[in-house]
């Protein structure tokens, strides 16, 4: 999961955001404490391997979206359109509202890739 962060993390230096390349990734626990608490989706490709992750937090009754990784082999496959998807579908199912950041970053996603040469 890490490597998926790191990996999506990359993308973003050739948008002049090196500061968020050059963040760390979450740690296992952190993750595994998503994961535990049911919070995290994980998108495989045709191996069953880890291609991208989505992680929720609710706060105030209210899905929030943590952060959407996809990694860089991966991108341009609407893996992360469909992680927003499942935990909207998911937040929905519980009976929770989607918070602003939620709308925000699904609008955001979809919008246009982060760059031409992804």
């Amino acid at each position: 999961m890490q490597a998926i962060e790191v990996s999506a993390g990359d993308a973003f230096r050739g948008l002049g955001m090196d500061y968020v390349a050059a963040d760390p990734p979450l740690s296992s626990d952190a993750l595994a404490a998503y994961a535990d608490a049911g919070l995290a989706w994980v998108a495989t490709d045709s191996f069953d391997r880890p291609a991208a992750y989505i992680l929720v937090r609710v706060v105030d009754a209210c899905a929030h979206i943590e952060q959407v990784s996809v990694h860089s082999h991966h991108a341009r496959q609407r893996l992360g359109q469909a992680l927003i998807a499942e935990a909207g579908r998911w937040a929905a199912d519980a009976g929770r509202r989607s918070g602003p950041r939620f709308g925000c970053l699904a609008r955001v996603v979809m919008k246009r890739p982060l760059s031409a040469t992804d």
